[in-house]
């Protein structure tokens, strides 16, 4: 049992800390235990009969007293677990922090800080970060190289829990910290740091700005490996905001300086990295090429962590390419090897990426079981980022569902939390479901906000994916209002950005609104055109939802033109998705 002055002590301990004589301990301690402030238990062990008797003992005994009593209880906790003291450096934290012992408070509270990093036990994470960084002072020796490292480190806790504002902040002053000693080494590893919290909160003019500053500072130390690293933040930028073809300039640069330097682990980061652009670009194969190469170096160098994250994403280039059975095989591996390691994050993404398989199946109770079980691991570890995912992907399935009221909620707790961590790319992508989900229930005043509230946002972070499937949304609220010339316009600018993006998903939806424009026009050759060419990328990407849907609005199509016999049959095809992917409202629509 730990020997610590909580809720439960043995004599002995107590006599040690205390110094007195032993008769005269015994005679207080009957007195205290008639008083029934104490309870007796095997072993001469006591414990307070409430919690709050404790508090208000402790807090009537003299401040000089407690700090010589929390020196003295450190003290005994270190001669009895000399051997052991990885068990108990929290409650050795605890009681030097108390008794003012400054070298100890560090030395110990730093183990913990790191001790509950690693088990995603955040704010306990946080707490003694910050008990580390107030103990230190000019006494202490390389004061400004140890607050540097709580300051980083609790800047990557604060980052994960979606408190970017203080991430940012203890990171600048970590940067201060480094220029007052001309550490050049670390005032870039905490630039580096900064990119990573700017790229998750979409602020991607700020993640080119410290990505070149740091690239600048590596140029002048020689630091090859740092301005690889810098190249490839810049290259992830123009990545998230859909500029695939200079990502990939900036990852081919990263990658020819890695090989050259011999950073095997660096040197398989940049194939992975070409490997999701190509992925981006619809070259499904090629991308498979480049995860197998990173994989094998990985697995070469032991680095279980990364080979998770290949794995995941050979499991995301799968369901890109149809083969979601091949798919499922690698997001089970990799969660596998996440579980063994205690990756929880990991493991959350890939709970997440196996409910979006799902999804595609048209199997949307399993895909909500895959997001509840990721979401409750995120709100472990504090992940409010990858929490408002899960939000989003299940208003998803609730949308396809016809469950529009469970949808909406959905999205507005993902939009809450979006805003709240200052993600603007989540921010955007919710707008624009909802404004999706409002148009579906004839709200069109709530569609049309929404819509312009994504793409202004879509705007600000030149994210051309977003960007495409807002001109949808637009064409799409013209289109029930008759705006034709408008709906025209949405729709090239649509299908132009889905061509530059190599976009199948975005180019089956555009010809397929396209197709519901011809109809609307009376272009009934145009439009079965269209809605055939829609259908035909629709099947290859196996999303069932949305070929079901074509199917209905070609269906509707050959109704108008007079039709019936092909149009029965699109209804048919329609019908037989919508039933087997239980979306209720859509069977009511084709019923209509």
């Amino acid at each position: 049992m730990r020997q610590s002055i909580g809720r439960e002590f043995d004599f002995t301990f107590l006599q040690d800390v205390t110094k007195m004589n032993e008769g005269h301990l015994f005679d207080l301690i009957d007195e205290i235990l008639g008083m029934k402030l104490l309870k007796e238990s095997e072993g001469e062990q006591y414990c307070f009969s409430e919690d709050m008797i404790r508090e208000v003992i402790y807090h009537k005994i003299n401040r000089s007293k407690l700090r010589r009593y929390h020196q003295a209880v450190g003290e005994r906790l270190l001669s009895s677990y000399k051997n052991r003291i990885e068990e108990i450096v929290e409650e050795l934290s605890h009681h030097f922090y108390l008794s003012g012992d400054k070298k100890r408070i560090i030395e110990y509270s730093m183990i913990a800080a790191d001790r509950a990093k690693d088990v995603y036990a955040n704010q306990d994470a946080i707490r003694f970060y910050t008990r580390v960084i107030k103990s230190l002072d000019k006494s202490v020796e390389n004061k400004e190289v140890k607050e540097i490292e709580c300051l980083k480190n609790r800047a990557g806790v604060l980052n994960l829990i979606g408190e970017n504002e203080n991430a940012v902040i203890d990171l600048e002053q970590a940067i201060k910290k480094a220029k007052e000693i001309c550490n050049k080494e670390e005032e870039t590893d905490c630039l580096m740091r900064l990119c990573k919290v700017y790229l998750d909160t979409a602020q991607y003019d700020e993640v080119t700005k410290k990505a070149e500053t740091a690239l600048e500072i590596y140029e002048e130390l020689n630091d090859k490996k740092g301005e690889a690293l810098s190249l490839n933040n810049i290259a992830n930028v123009h990545m998230y905001q859909g500029d695939y073809s200079k990502a990939l300039e900036f990852h081919q640069h990263s990658l020819k300086i890695r090989k050259e330097i011999g950073d095997r682990k660096g040197e398989a980061a940049s194939l992975n990295n070409i490997g999701i652009i190509n992925n981006g670009l619809g070259e499904y194969s090629k991308a498979l090429e480049f995860f197998q190469s990173s994989l094998i170096i990985f697995e070469e160098i032991g680095d279980r962590i990364r080979m998770a994250t290949v794995l995941n994403n050979i499991g995301v280039a799968y369901s890109d390419l149809g083969k979601f059975s091949r798919a499922l095989e690698f997001h089970q591996h990799s969660l596998k090897i996440r579980r063994e390691i205690g990756d929880r994050r990991g493991e959350a993404a890939n709970l997440t990426n196996i409910g979006l398989i799902y999804n595609i199946f048209g199997d949307y109770s399993k895909a909500l079981e895959f997001y509840h079980n990721s979401s409750k691991i995120v709100e472990d570890i504090g992940d409010r980022k990858v929490k408002a995912a899960n939000f989003n992907n299940a208003g998803v399935s609730y949308f396809y569902l016809g469950e529009y009221s469970n949808a909406l909620k959905c999205y507005e707790n993902s939009l809450k939390i979006g805003k709240e961590i200052g993600d603007l790319l989540t921010e955007a992508a919710n707008l624009a479901s909802m404004s999706s989900l409002f148009l579906e229930t004839g709200d069109f005043t709530n569609a049309q906000r929404c819509c312009k509230e994504a793409y202004s946002i879509a705007q600000e972070i030149k994210s051309k994916p977003l960007l495409a499937k807002i001109h949808l949304g637009f064409a799409s609220i013209n289109l029930e209002k008759n705006k034709l010339v408008e709906v025209r316009r949405e729709l090239k600018q649509a299908l132009s950005l889905a061509d530059e993006i190599h976009s199948k998903e975005i180019k089956g939806e555009t010809l397929g609104l396209f197709g519901q424009l011809y109809t609307k026009e009376k272009e009934w050759a145009k439009a079965e055109v269209s809605f055939k060419e829609s259908i035909s990328i629709l099947k290859q990407l196996k999303f069932r939802f949305n070929l079901a849907t074509g199917y209905y609005y070609q269906g509707l199509m050959f109704k108008e033109a007079g039709d019936k016999t092909e149009a029965k049959k699109s209804f048919t095809k329609a019908m037989i998705i919508f039933k087997k992917i239980g979306a209720k409202a859509w069977i009511e629509k084709v019923k209509r």
